[in-house]
């Protein structure tokens, strides 16, 4: 092959790429736009989130104007662009992106069309676009980061930590999943650069827009109380502390056997996104999208039937439709647990074989 010959094809390459994102950003836009004249305005986004973004633009951003605000700096720089835009659009665009995310995430299941579609259609996925929450970034950060460990990708790691940490509440188990299984295959150098990565952000972010992030993510269950936090440790939190502590504990060990087993593998992945949801303090309903599309999705793979019976019966309980009592917000829990003991039943049996 020539020189000229080559670089023709580069260009041709790069001209793809080119008019391939062009493509996609048109459809997003355009599909944003629709749905800014759809959707009723999300409470998270309208009164908190937007609002952040506007202020860095003005450089007028203090933790102090927004108590309710628990995410790290960095979040406020991802969500930049979207201060471009109305509030409206800016919703739009929130949902597409996640919809997209969510299509990255569940794409290499056999039985993708069906199981992302009944994702979709899922209460965890009305409550997310009702508030305008930010899953997709957790998302983003979970499948970037599988696919930088499986393929040795130590900058997209550093990425995808970046993302997972935006939201630590449900991706803390990820996270560490993510993090031994690199130790175990990468050199030290390898690591020192992601770690550098992620210090640079970390602290330059810090002293640009504060430091207060990290006592707000310590505080972080304490915004979310009563019925709105439906967590295993709130469940428990009536009993004893040793009582709900081993219990916890518990949780936490068969989490631990369960993920070892199947190690760094989509089913793996799909253990960590439900043992986040179970493990955390803080989980309300559309953090269940982690358990949804990484863990239900893989199950839906293997067992369809029981994939699809625990979803109609725990995804969207049918008690809390029937009397609109929000108290019952905990029957929530009911889905995580199901998916989890399903899917440490199936690993346990696979390695058996």
């Amino acid at each position: 092959m020539s020189i000229s010959s080559a670089g023709r094809r580069l260009r041709s390459g790069t001209q793809y790429l080119v008019v391939k994102w062009m493509v996609l950003a048109a459809v997003v836009l355009s599909l944003g736009l629709i749905l800014s004249h759809i959707l009723a305005p999300g409470y998270d986004l309208y009164g908190l989130f937007y609002p952040a973004v506007r202020d860095v633009w003005r450089g007028q951003f203090t933790y102090a104007r927004w108590p309710l605000f628990t995410n790290p700096p960095w979040v406020l720089l991802l969500l930049l662009p979207l201060g471009i835009f109305s509030v409206e659009m800016a919703h739009g665009l929130l949902v597409v992106i996640t919809l997209l995310a969510l299509v990255w995430v569940m794409r290499d299941y056999r039985r993708f069309l069906a199981s992302y579609l009944l994702c979709v259609i899922s209460a965890p996925m009305f409550a997310l676009v009702w508030l305008g929450q930010l899953e997709a970034l957790s998302f983003l950060g979970a499948i970037i980061g599988y696919r930088a460990v499986t393929r040795r990708k130590p900058w997209q790691l550093a990425l995808a930590l970046l993302l997972l940490l935006a939201k630590p509440q449900e991706t803390g188990v990820i996270i560490v999943l993510l993090l031994i299984g690199s130790a175990r295959l990468w050199k030290p150098i390898e690591w020192g650069r992601i770690v550098g990565l992620v210090l640079i952000v970390l602290v330059g972010s810090s002293i640009w827009l504060g430091f207060d992030w990290i006592g707000r993510i310590a505080n972080g269950p304490s915004y979310a109380g009563g019925w709105q936090n439906f967590s295993l440790w709130q469940q428990v939190a009536a009993l004893p502390v040793g009582i709900s502590g081993t219990l916890w504990l518990c949780v936490a060990g068969v989490a631990g056997f369960a993920i070892r087993r199947a190690g760094i593998t989509r089913a793996g992945l799909g253990l960590a996104a439900v043992a986040s949801n179970l493990l955390s303090p803080y989980l309300t309903a559309p953090h269940l999208l982690m358990t949804a599309s990484f863990g239900w999705g893989e199950l839906f793979d293997r067992s369809p039937r029981r994939a699809l019976a625990i979803y109609l019966s725990s995804l969207t309980p049918l008690l809390r439709l029937s009397n609109g009592d929000q108290s019952l917000n905990r029957l929530d829990l009911i889905f995580p647990m199901l998916v989890f003991i399903s899917l440490l039943i199936w690993v346990i049996a696979r390695r058996e074989q």
